[in-house]
């Protein structure tokens, strides 16, 4: 199966976008898929959550690559304050859970 032979019918999980073209790939063609970016109060902090769709539908569940929670913008010369690490710890455990549940364990 080729890239360019990928049904647009293939769905996204709930939440998720995609920038990305499918990639030709064995087992199966694959796309990375983005969930929404979550932002801190009077912060540069972002979190975002990410993982691999295949052609088939479903999300990789870490046998080839592991679905990602990315945080941005935490540099030691840019502290959290106390109420935005608290935001922090939420977001990343919203974005974790986002991507839990992509993947059908």
């Amino acid at each position: 199966m080729s890239a360019t032979s990928i049904p647009d019918s293939v769905a996204l999980p709930p939440g998720a976008y995609t920038q990305d073209t499918w990639q030709a790939a064995e087992p199966q063609p694959y796309r990375i898929i983005l969930g929404g970016d979550r932002t801190i109060a009077g912060h540069r902090a972002v979190v975002s959550p990410s993982a691999v769709q295949w052609a088939d539908g479903s999300v990789d569940d870490g046998r080839t690559e592991a679905p990602h929670v990315y945080a941005f913008n935490l540099e030691e010369s840019n502290p959290l304050t106390t109420d935005q690490a608290r935001e922090l710890a939420a977001a990343l455990l919203a974005a974790a859970d986002e991507v839990d549940g992509w993947v059908a364990r």
